[in-house]
């Protein structure tokens, strides 16, 4: 009687390891088929990396344009779709750094939960001894939201 118990307890365990291990196979398997790469890019090959191919929302630089101009390229992303780019922007120009205040407008109404993207790219008057950009992204009602330094790169770079 005890022998039976014992052996319908290692029968019923055997089913559930195996059945778990089936399922793990499964899972593994339709990972690795849904992992989807593009062909030429691959842990190791590095030959169609390109740094300035970054998507949109991702770039933040600034760049020599002229003598006293530099070109920016600048995203925040919002949190939702109720902020959108404003017009409410400042230049300061300093001893050692330029610094862009840029106010984004927040609307009211139905707003989607998703990131949103705001893309400042404009034409700067900064002089040619200054070096560096101070981006700041302020709340319309007051707040620091965020704040980045970026190099002005030299104009044939």
């Amino acid at each position: 009687m005890l022998f039976a118990a014992i052996w319908g307890a290692i029968v019923n365990n055997k089913n559930v390891m195996l059945g778990t291990i089936a399922f793990i196979l499964v899972l593994a398997f339709a990972i690795w088929n849904s992992a989807g790469t593009s062909p030429g890019q691959n842990g190791t090959n590095y030959e169609d990396f390109d740094p300035s191919a970054a998507p949109k929302e991702a770039i933040q630089r600034s760049w020599r344009t002229g003598e006293n101009s530099a070109f920016l390229q600048y995203t925040y992303t919002a949190p939702n779709s109720c902020w959108q780019k404003g017009n409410n922007q400042t230049l300061l120009i300093g001893e050692q750094a330029a610094t862009l205040t840029l106010v984004p407008q927040i609307v009211e109404g139905f707003c989607a939960q998703v990131m949103t993207a705001l893309t400042y790219d404009q034409e700067l008057e900064i002089p040619a001894e200054i070096e560096v950009l101070i981006v700041i992204v302020d709340h319309q009602e007051g707040g620091l939201i965020e704040k980045n330094e970026l190099w002005i790169q030299p104009q044939n770079q």
